[in-house]
C-alpha cells in the first residue's frame, strides 16, 4: 500500500506542476485521468492477486469524468466490472465471485484518496458488474 500512496503524492505534485507551468485545464484533466488510469490497474493487480478470480474474459470500466479524460484531483469513483458468461445462470455465478474482488478494488481505492460514489455507480455494486449480454 506504501507504494500507492507514494504514486497518489507523485501524481498530485505532477498534477500541480502542469498547472503551475501554464498548461490548460483540459490537458491537465486528460493527464490525471491517464495518471489515474495507471494507478487504478495498480490496484486491481493488488487485489487480484488475493482472489481466485474466474477463468473468463473480465474489464474494469472507468465511467463519469475519469471515462471521459475530464478527471481531475478531487474526485469520486464511477466505475463497473463487465465480464463474459454463456447465459443468464452463469452470469449470476460469475457475478457473486466477481463482487468481493471489485469491493476490494473500491476499497483500496478510497484508501487511495478516490472517494466511494455516493450514488454506488461501483463495479462492487451488483448493478454495475454485468455481464456482456446483460
Amino acid at each position: 500500500m506504501q507504494q500507492i500512496d507514494v504514486a497518489v503524492l507523485t501524481l498530485q505534485l505532477a498534477v500541480y506542476l502542469l498547472v503551475d507551468g501554464g498548461e490548460p485545464a483540459g490537458r491537465a484533466g486528460e493527464w490525471i485521468a491517464l495518471l489515474n488510469d495507471l494507478l487504478v490497474q495498480a490496484v486491481i493487480d493488488l487485489a487480484e492477486a488475493e482472489f481466485d478470480l474466474p477463468l473468463v474474459p473480465w474489464c474494469w470500466l472507468a465511467f463519469g469524468s475519469e471515462g471521459r479524460l475530464e478527471q481531475t484531483l478531487n474526485t469520486d469513483q464511477d466505475n463497473g466490472l463487465i465480464f463474459l458468461a454463456a447465459g443468464e445462470a452463469e452470469a449470476d455465478s460469475l457475478r457473486a465471485r466477481f463482487l468481493p474482488f471489485a469491493r476490494r478494488v473500491n476499497g483500496l481505492l478510497d484508501a487511495c484518496g478516490f472517494p466511494l460514489c455516493q450514488g454506488g455507480i461501483m463495479a462492487g455494486n451488483s448493478r454495475w458488474c454485468l455481464s456482456l449480454d446483460e
